[in-house]
């Protein structure tokens, strides 16, 4: 709460107990006695003689003093914003607070008086919630997939209200903590910044190394998927022959010419002809080898088929014979 007060610049609404105190305390000059002070250094700094000075303080003095209400116009403003800002701060206190709380400091005339009360009142936990913030700080890490800067503001946090119960940790004790427990994936980041010298070594640097080293570590994921991706869409040779064939310019088998990348066939269209000349040619003798291997083989089938008929007659005959006589 102490810190939001700070940064709303209402603190001194919870360290004065009155206006008054706060004004005095403030030293605040009005523009009338500014002007006044300002002339007065002038002459006072000039080169002329004492007695010139003299009366012409007495005569300034006459002129900023003949209307003393010139000097409590800007205390008169700076009262009103006083009484304006009181009830910001009230307005602060109530929303910070449960209410329960709340119910027991709203009949308190100021902010500074209800601050007080709100301290007494927390007095007999505190030591407690110290014990439970503390613990809680040292045990912080890294979340997976945790950026971090949302990690830093997380330590902000318990920071915060630990200052607002007085306690004040140094920022290398904090900023040794913090980089002690990103993990092994920050290492890099680690070492570096365990080499910074102690005094310079504070929140705000956390906050500005971490900011870009979250930037870096976003372009390279993104560059990972898109490499990825690409991998993905190209279809990979089975061997290494295959993908040095894939990037060398194709030649035709034959006479070696090189051929369009279109070009679908192994031999040019020159080679191509050819063979097919020599296709059809090795055609033809393969046919009439066929022709004659077929006349061959009809003619081996007359004669096997004579030679039958032949020894058939002869058994024939020899047969009728030997009928005749034994007949």
């Amino acid at each position: 709460m102490e810190v939001l007060l700070t940064q709303q610049k209402l603190k001194r609404f919870i360290e004065f107990q009155s206006f008054d105190n706060w004004y005095l305390h403030s030293n605040i000059k009005s523009d009338h006695e500014l002007g006044y002070l300002r002339k007065r250094d002038v002459i006072l700094s000039g080169n002329e003689d004492q007695e010139w000075k003299d009366a012409s303080i007495e005569r300034l003095d006459d002129k900023y003093f003949q209307d003393l209400s010139f000097w409590s116009r800007e205390k008169a403003k700076a009262r009103i914003k006083w009484d304006s800002d009181q009830e910001v701060t009230q307005g602060y206190l109530r929303g910070s607070i449960e209410t329960t709380l709340w119910s027991q400091i709203r009949d308190l005339g100021s902010a500074y008086e209800m601050w007080v009360k709100l301290k007494e009142m927390c007095l007999t936990a505190e030591v407690g919630n110290l014990i439970i913030l503390y613990k809680e700080f040292f045990e912080l890490t890294l979340k997976k997939d945790e950026q971090l800067i949302s990690f830093l503001s997380r330590v902000q946090n318990i920071l915060d209200r630990l200052i607002d119960l007085g306690e004040d940790l140094t920022p290398a004790l904090v900023c040794y903590k913090v980089l002690s427990s990103l993990g092994d994936k920050y290492n890099a980041l680690t070492q570096g910044l365990f080499q910074v010298p102690k005094q310079s070594l504070n929140m705000d640097l956390l906050r500005q190394k971490f900011a870009l080293e979250d930037s870096r570590m976003k372009v390279t994921a993104v560059s990972t998927n898109n490499n990825t991706n690409g991998r993905e869409k190209v279809s990979v040779p089975a061997n290494s022959a295959d993908a040095a064939s894939s990037t060398e310019p194709k030649k035709c088998r034959k006479c070696k010419n090189l051929l369009p990348k279109s070009h679908k066939f192994p031999l040019c269209n020159h080679c191509y002809k050819g063979n097919d000349n020599a296709r059809k040619n090795n055609n033809n003798k393969e046919a009439e080898k066929e022709k004659v291997t077929k006349k061959e083989k009809d003619k081996d089938n007359k004669s096997t088929k004579g030679e039958a008929k032949a020894s058939v007659c002869v058994m024939a005959s020899a047969a009728t014979a030997e009928s005749s006589i034994f007949g």
